[in-house]
């Protein structure tokens, strides 16, 4: 038998879903027999799948049923090699804690897969450490890749599930700075039907949809575009790209949702509210700074000088 120790961050999980990574290739219907004929023991003794493990539980698993050589555990990195141009993680740190990391995300960067952000929060905050056996740091929710700004990742199960409550509870406020195509002259709000094509991997209005609200206002309308602030009350695929489309401003550079061809779409999640500290010391808002390269495609698109275009978001 081979042995293993749960820690702090395997509290509270379920045996089978820990089991599941730890043993690699295993599937579920392997894993359920060795808990059944005894070939995998917590503490010494037989344990049903859905047991919430503590940390310090004993896991022994029967060498039969580990893959060849070392056991999978959590996957510690997506893809080999460095990315380049984007190897410091503390130029883009916003927040930190014991429990979540919230980065300023570059345009053109991904949030998941290899080759992304989160690859670059697994190797810095994994690296040396074996805190658990089934956890790694992970996004709390996504960004598209050619999207900027505030991105939240847990650095603890207790910060995952507690981001994560607070989510599904309401308690995250999403605000964003848009580009867009057209003059729009006073508050909007948005509420529609979204249907995800996955072939063309766009979202559109369809009958049966998951509904998408999102509230809009102007900050700045010159040159026959308009800079808006958006705040989205739910979080579909897509959703202020597909909504800005469907209410005749389509984000300018956005081809893919109708947008003029130009330059490279400008949206930029500027940033999130909490309306209750579900988590110690955090403060009631983190704000992400516009990138520089988003600050001169505005300022060239607007006309505006730069301390006039600065004071148009507080």
């Amino acid at each position: 038998m081979k042995e293993f120790l749960a820690g702090a961050n395997d509290e509270g999980r379920r045996l089978d879903r820990v089991l599941r990574i730890l043993l690699g290739q295993r599937g579920l219907p392997e894993i359920y027999a060795g808990l059944r004929k005894k070939a995998i023991l917590v503490n010494g003794a037989k344990a049903e799948p859905s047991l919430r493990l503590a940390e310090g539980d004993r896991i022994e698993v029967d060498v039969r049923l580990c893959p060849p050589g070392e056991l999978q555990g959590p996957r510690r990195s997506l893809s080999p090699g460095p990315i380049p141009g984007f190897a410091d993680l503390g130029a883009l740190s916003l927040y930190r804690s014991a429990d979540i990391l919230v980065l300023n995300k570059p345009r053109g960067l991904a949030t998941h897969g290899p080759h992304s952000l989160e690859q670059l929060v697994r190797e810095a905050e994994t690296e040396g450490q074996e805190t658990s056996l089934a956890f790694v740091p992970g996004p709390l929710h996504r960004l598209d890749r050619n999207t900027s700004g505030v991105l939240a990742f847990s650095l603890s199960i207790i910060g995952a599930r507690a981001f994560t409550s607070a989510l599904q509870a309401g308690l995250v406020a999403k605000t964003y700075l848009a580009l867009v195509e057209g003059e729009v002259e006073g508050p909007q709000v948005w509420e529609d039907e979204l249907v995800r094509d996955e072939k063309s991997r766009v979202s559109q209005a369809g009958p049966g949809g998951a509904f998408a609200r999102s509230r809009a206002r102007p900050l700045a309308v010159a040159r026959g575009l308009s800079l808006l602030e958006i705040q989205i009350d739910t979080g579909r695929t897509h959703q202020i790209r597909a909504q800005a489309s469907l209410h005749a401003h389509p984000l300018v550079g956005d081809i893919k949702y109708g947008g003029r061809p130009g330059e490279l779409y400008f949206l930029h999640a500027y940033r999130l509210s909490f309306l209750e500290p579900f988590l110690p010391g955090l403060p009631a808002s983190i704000t992400a700074p516009i990138p520089e390269d988003g600050l001169a495609l505005l300022q060239g698109s607007l006309g505006l000088a730069r301390p006039d275009l600065e004071a148009l978001w507080p």
